[in-house]
Order: structure tokens, then sequence, then C-alpha cells
């Protein structure tokens, strides 16, 4: 592998992962809606780059199988180590690993949104159908704790 080939895969690497925060965080903004059509847009958007990143990704580490090492962050490192003279390969392998972590947080946050929405959608179904009882409190957990009783709201 030249610098040169590890150089564009990380430009581009970069660019994708720039995307898919971009969707993420557009994600969120939807979910806080609840903007159905939006999300499912944005899934549809989310595939396509997440398969992109996994063909980038494929491709950094064929390059680095093909240079003798391993296929991991060492051996990413060795190869900066022994190819990076002037620390600008270095300095996009930081920017791409900052802008992977930016984007599980991103994801995380909305897999709690998602839960959070689930829970919600459950209690309300719940309710309505006359099988969740009444509040009676909090368990140290900090999950309610509801009495036995089930009383149907109404009946059609």
């Amino acid at each position: 592998m030249t610098p040169d080939q590890l150089k564009d895969t990380l430009r581009m690497a970069k660019l994708c992962a720039k995307r898919i925060l971009s969707l993420l965080e557009q994600e969120r903004q939807a979910l806080a809606g609840r903007d159905s059509v939006v999300i499912e847009q944005l899934v549809t958007a989310k595939l396509q780059a997440f398969e992109r990143w996994e063909q980038l990704e494929s491709q950094r580490r064929g390059l680095l199988q093909k240079s003798g090492l391993a296929n991991d962050n060492r051996g990413m490192e060795q190869f900066l180590a022994r190819a990076d003279h002037s620390g600008e390969l270095n300095r996009a392998w930081r920017e791409l690993q900052d802008l992977t972590a930016r984007c599980r947080q991103e994801n995380q946050l909305n897999g709690n949104i998602i839960d959070i929405h689930r829970r919600q959608a459950s209690e309300a179904l719940a309710i309505l159908s006359g099988q969740l009882g009444r509040l009676t409190g909090y368990a140290a957990s900090g999950n309610a704790q509801r009495s036995s009783e089930n009383r149907l709201l109404g009946e059609a």
C-alpha cells in the first residue's frame, strides 16, 4: 500500500462518516418530531451510507494486508509509524476515529429515543386495553410499580 492509496481511502471514509453523522442528527430531529415519513427516508439513506462505509473499511483493511500488516488498528498504527513522515495520514486517521466515535454516540442517543417512544406506546396500549394497573410508586431501580388491578377503560 502506498501512502497516497491510504490517503484517498481515509478521505473518502471521512466524507462517508460525516454523511452518516449528518443523517443521524437528522434522524434525531425526526424522532423528536415523530415524523415517520422522514424517519423512513433516513433509514434508507443510512443503510446506503453504512454499506459505503463497509466498502471503504474493507478497502482499508485490504490495503493493510497487502502491505503485510494486520488489518486492525495495530496494523494501521504500524503503517502510519512506517510511512507517514508528514503526519498528514495520522491526522486523517485520528479525525476518522473521532467521527466514528461521534457517530456511535449519536446512534446510541437515537436508540435511547426510540426505546423511550416504544415504552410510551406500550404503556398507552396497556392502559387502553386495561392491562396496566394503577401506579402505586417506584422501585429502587426507578421502574414504576403498579397494582394488579386491571380496569378496562371502555368497550365497543
